[in-house]
């Protein structure tokens, strides 16, 4: 039934032989390998899945008619474009070059409102609106291309070894506004009509129509739809799940700066985030920053790459005692035999849990890692910032490049201050101070995408805290006591983990204003003092 469906979504040779004509039309090119790149763009609207397909030209007698996914070849334009990105920000997603190919695809299609998430300045084509859109965004446009298969075809004496990617409107707030089009105008070379329409298909009709075509199905891509269409599971939850019936642990790895690389692994961190950002920086000295995650097998590359610089790596630092951020530590000290890191206080959670460490990191401790070309250095180093708030003991960690890694203490859109010591209210807005005085490019957290609009998201975190601060006393004023009411009045998402984070927050709120005289504690409620003034 699946193999139905999804026989005019993937249709590989009509994508083959597009690409062949487009080799011998634009590329002139020898007969030989080309990469090329399938885009299934894929929507829920109304409870029912949709496809978006295009339909090839009826003047090309040679191509199908049938409707079948976009797909391109992997352009020179393409590969100066990722090599230009990569000098800038370095490789921010795996397969990047792929990936890009894929974003180029969406834009040429015209889908989506993006004038409401890109200041959108003059350019001449779909490389150059890449060229200007900021690295995070770009992050979330990359990171919403789902692998969902690979097919190598061989058509003459070409081969085409062609990439599919599922991909899913992205779901960060910037995006929200961003509505998807009915139809789309599609793009018509001089002389050649490629498409003649395009438009979105639901799963049912798609069925009804190209129930012929099952042979053409890849059992990957068939599994993943699956999953989709018939079980609606969220389609990340399904390629992950696809992946890991393959053998491939769900995990993301690449450079994101020279000398920084990033390992995204599954943990089961706050909402809105599902993974926790391991880092590791330097040159001659390397250290690991945070290793955390609840899937062992989801680390194994970070492990590849630590017997690769073996002779380099020095040591692993811990910024929190959160379990997310250093449960998989223990195994890097004892497997490499790396020494620990981290804050005293810190370190007196932790020891309690079985980790030791060489030495302390004190405010303004600094570490070494080895010389740094790109900033003409021979010393190079991180310095230790105590950031408490997030947890008594937080530490951040400062490169002189403009890099801040700021462990748990901020994230996007996510107030990280919760009830574990009194001063936690207090000492989060402090840490928020500051973190804004050091004026940071980019600020590399331990949850969600790079924080490219620092002071920003630092100004945001400090006037959320202090809307649900005047929320709660206005409350407390009304008479209501309780930890559950009050944690009601401030919870916008009706989901258990998200309440149990909102709780933390309340409870950081209250017990500062105990602290501050204005509200008595008795047993677990909270009283406002009817004598206070403000």
């Amino acid at each position: 039934m699946m193999l139905n469906l999804f026989s005019c979504i993937i249709v590989s040779l009509t994508l083959s032989e597009r690409s062949y004509i487009e080799a011998l039309l634009f590329y002139h090119r020898p007969m030989s390998d080309y990469r090329t790149v399938v885009v299934i763009f894929f929507r829920i609207k109304g409870g029912k899945s949709h496809f978006y397909l295009t339909k090839k030209g009826p003047e090309l007698p040679f191509l199908p008619t049938s409707w079948s996914p976009i797909g391109s070849l992997v352009t020179p334009k393409d590969e100066e474009l990722c090599s230009v990105l990569r000098g800038e920000f370095g490789d921010m997603a795996p397969d990047m070059l792929n990936r890009l190919t894929a974003l180029r695809l969406v834009f040429e299609r015209n889908l989506f409102n993006i004038k409401k998430i890109i200041d959108l300045k003059t350019h001449d084509n779909e490389h150059d609106l890449i060229s200007i859109i900021e690295p995070e965004i770009l992050n979330v446009w990359f990171h919403s291309m789902v692998p969902c298969g690979f097919q190598r075809l061989q058509s003459g004496e070409n081969t085409f070894n062609t990439n599919y990617f599922l991909f899913i409107t992205p779901s960060d707030s910037k995006f929200r506004n961003m509505k998807l089009k009915r139809t789309s105008s599609v793009s018509v070379y001089p002389g050649l009509l490629m498409e003649e329409k395009a438009k979105w298909f639901e799963a049912e009709e798609i069925q009804k129509q190209y129930h012929n075509l099952d042979k053409l199905f890849s059992p990957s891509i068939a599994i993943l739809t699956k999953k989709i269409t018939k079980e609606y599971k969220k389609p990340f939850e399904a390629a992950r799940e696809m992946e890991q019936k393959k053998g491939v642990s769900p995990r993301i790895s690449f450079q994101l700066f020279p000398y920084t690389w990033r390992f995204s692994t599954p943990s089961p961190a706050l909402p809105p985030y599902n993974t926790t950002n391991i880092y590791v920086i330097g040159n001659e000295k390397k250290y690991i920053i945070d290793p955390g995650s609840n899937e062992f097998e989801a680390t194994k590359d970070l492990n590849i790459f630590i017997e690769k610089n073996e002779d380099t790596m020095e040591g692993i630092l811990i910024t929190n005692p959160f379990p997310d951020h250093c449960n998989q530590a223990l195994y890097f000290k004892d497997t490499f035999g790396l020494p620990m890191f981290t804050s005293v206080k810190n370190a007196k959670i932790l020891e309690q849990e079985g980790f030791d460490f060489h030495s302390i990191l004190e405010e303004g401790t600094k570490i070494h890692l080895g010389s740094n070309p790109e900033l003409n250095k021979e010393s190079w180093n991180l310095e230790t910032i105590d950031l408490p708030g997030s947890s008594e003991g937080s530490i951040g960690l400062w490169d002189s490049r403009g890099l801040l890694f700021s462990g748990i203490s901020l994230h996007k859109g996510l107030t990280t201050t919760n009830a574990s010591y009194p001063e936690s209210y207090s000492e989060f807005l402090s840490s928020l101070k500051k973190m804004k005085k050091l004026n940071a490019n980019f600020i590399l957290s331990g949850h969600g995408y790079i924080i490219t609009d620092a002071n920003k998201t630092l100004s945001s975190n400090k006037q959320r805290i202090k809307k649900i601060k005047k929320k709660l006393t206005e409350a407390l004023k009304q008479g209501i006591s309780e930890i559950d009411s009050l944690t009601d009045i401030i919870t916008t998402k009706d989901t258990v983990e998200w309440r149990f984070y909102m709780k933390r927050i309340v409870l950081s709120v209250l017990e500062h204003l105990v602290i501050k005289g204005r509200i008595t504690k008795i047993g677990s409620d909270y009283i406002w003092k009817k004598n206070n003034n403000s």
